[in-house]
């Protein structure tokens, strides 16, 4: 696999997405319990709880709302953490990092000018299928850096990262009172996948679903922010 072709580092947050859940989302309403999940410094000035990825615990209490940015992926008890969330939390939107970007290589600056794949943090792969809503977490593994991926795959995922900032993320809404339930799939090793199995055909499916769900979570966001 080969992706020294990607030049632009998107990783900043989307104003679109933030306009989104500031204008469209919470203003309409009316709710002040929003929790805010964040890497390097908060986003939403009107969140009430903040706590940094390195610092999380899991999730005891009820919130009205909850956002996170490239912070999910990192933490090492993910699969609790998340429970909690959509046990306590009745609305939320998540961005990730997308697959696209985990099987890239060269799209974090380092100290050390190696070539590694995806951010060097992130410690798993996270999905939407949004035919049923679920956000799948699959282990990102060293093995990571050895996958082959197709010739034709590896220029269109060169393409897309250097001119469409928006799919560098992988995005994931719930909202319970409008009957959109929180879902997930956690893979584990040896049940859900293996090594010299399953394992690069799972990455393959996430990188097809994660660009199909951010294209219309896109188009569902420009069409709100867009009417009057």
């Amino acid at each position: 696999m080969s992706s020294e072709n990607i030049t632009t580092l998107f990783w900043h947050p989307k104003k679109q997405i933030l306009d989104y859940i500031t204008n469209k989302q919470l203003e309409t309403k009316g709710e002040d319990n929003i929790y805010e999940l964040y890497e390097h410094t908060p986003h939403l000035p009107i969140s009430t709880y903040q706590t940094s990825w390195n610092e999380v615990t899991l999730v005891d209490k009820p919130y009205d709302f909850f956002y996170t940015y490239n912070s999910l992926e990192k933490i090492d008890h993910l699969e609790l953490y998340i429970e909690s969330v959509f046990k306590n939390i009745k609305r939320g939107f998540i961005c990730t990092t997308s697959p696209m970007i985990e099987v890239s290589k060269d799209v974090q600056p380092n100290p050390l000018d190696a070539h590694y794949t995806g951010h060097v943090l992130n410690r798993f792969f996270i999905w939407t299928d949004k035919n049923d809503n679920t956000l799948h977490i699959l282990p990102k593994l060293n093995v990571v850096e050895y996958l082959r991926i197709d010739d034709t795959l590896n220029k269109n995922i060169v393409n897309q990262a250097n001119n469409y900032p928006f799919y560098w993320n992988n995005y994931y809404e719930w909202d319970i009172e409008n009957h959109l339930f929180p879902k997930f799939k956690f893979y584990h090793a040896g049940k859900d996948f293996s090594i010299d199995g399953n394992y690069h055909s799972i990455i393959n499916e996430a990188l097809v679903k994660s660009h199909d769900n951010s294209t219309e979570i896109l188009s569902k966001i420009s069409n709100l922010l867009n009417t009057n």
